[in-house]
């Protein structure tokens, strides 16, 4: 078996490695979003045959941290073998570019062969590092107005510097177990730049983004984001740990839900850690339902290939 990443004529051949049912189209316009290269999609053969494929991308422009997409194997066959000589010669190569972390989420009732996807990642030392429970609200229709006790300020208004600041204000304390591991591994003040960052290269609009207040007093803050047309997130949302109880995250999913709404996104969709269940409980009183289950795994790459090759 050879592994070699694809030339950008090969979009055809990507999308069909590995019994795969995506279309070149698609490849072609996660290449053409900036999300991906030819060269960081990888595909397994056999004779001349693709037996595999894997790609990576990144949300945005060229950072550290990738994510794993496309990710395709005869799961009735060789998969482990197969996935991880793919796995360990892709994630090579891209740490070869500068990569350093890597993350998968993985829907785990939705997604085909989820158990044996998980299987493999756990085996080559990714692990599972988080559950997320996905909340969906469609019709986005926000709720009845409530009391009107914030005065909010967008990201436009307050400035980049005050925005990462009240991202790590809100973080502190935080039932988010991947948000906990990157404060304690950088630090607060690091990993707001860093989290600020991630969803700048999702969809940054200095408009959406808000800083809430009660009388001149920071209260929390709502990132409402576009994924398509019709389908936005509410990415982050938080209150200062002092004003936690108060109901206000009520008036934060309120005002982000209109800020979708008034501009024509349809679907949104809201994921929080399953043991957040404050988070959940307001989700649920906004209107949302609850829907899949995500595994989230992360890991660095360095530890990854270490850990393969001393298995071998």
């Amino acid at each position: 078996m050879t592994v070699r990443s694809i030339t950008a004529d090969e979009a055809g051949l990507f999308a069909i490695a590995g019994g795969a049912a995506s279309t070149p189209e698609r490849i072609r316009a996660i290449w053409s979003a900036g999300e991906s290269r030819p060269e960081w999609c990888f595909i397994a053969e056999e004779e001349g045959r693709p037996i595999g494929r894997v790609g990576f991308l990144t949300l945005g422009t060229i950072r550290h941290d990738l994510l794993i997409f496309g990710l395709a194997l005869p799961w009735d066959g060789d998969y482990p073998g197969i996935g991880r000589g793919l796995l360990r010669d892709g994630l090579a190569a891209m740490m070869d570019r500068g990569a350093a972390m890597i993350e998968h989420h993985l829907p785990m009732k939705t997604t085909p062969n989820a158990r044996e996807r998980a299987m493999l990642l756990e085996s080559i030392g990714l692990p599972l590092s988080q559950r997320k429970a996905r909340f969906l609200l469609e019709p986005a229709v926000p709720p009845a107005q409530g009391r009107d006790r914030l005065v909010f300020r967008t990201l436009r208004q307050a400035g980049e510097e005050e925005f990462i600041a009240a991202i790590a204000e809100v973080t502190a304390g935080t039932l988010d177990t991947l948000h906990r591991m990157d404060v304690a591994a950088a630090g607060p003040a690091a990993a707001a730049r860093e989290f600020y960052n991630a969803l700048v290269s999702i969809d940054h609009n200095p408009d959406w983004w808000e800083l809430a207040y009660r009388d001149d007093d920071f209260v929390g803050l709502i990132v409402p984001q576009r994924f398509t047309p019709e389908k936005g997130a509410l990415n982050y949302i938080g209150v200062a740990p002092r004003h936690r109880g108060g109901g206000y995250v009520d008036d934060l999913l309120r005002r982000g839900i209109a800020r979708l709404a008034e501009h024509g996104i349809e679907r949104v969709i809201a994921d929080t850690d399953v043991e957040n269940h404050p988070a959940a409980a307001a989700l649920l009183r906004a209107g949302f339902r609850r829907g899949e289950t995500l595994g989230i795994y992360r890991g660095t790459i360095s530890s990854i290939l270490d850990g393969m090759d001393a298995a071998l």
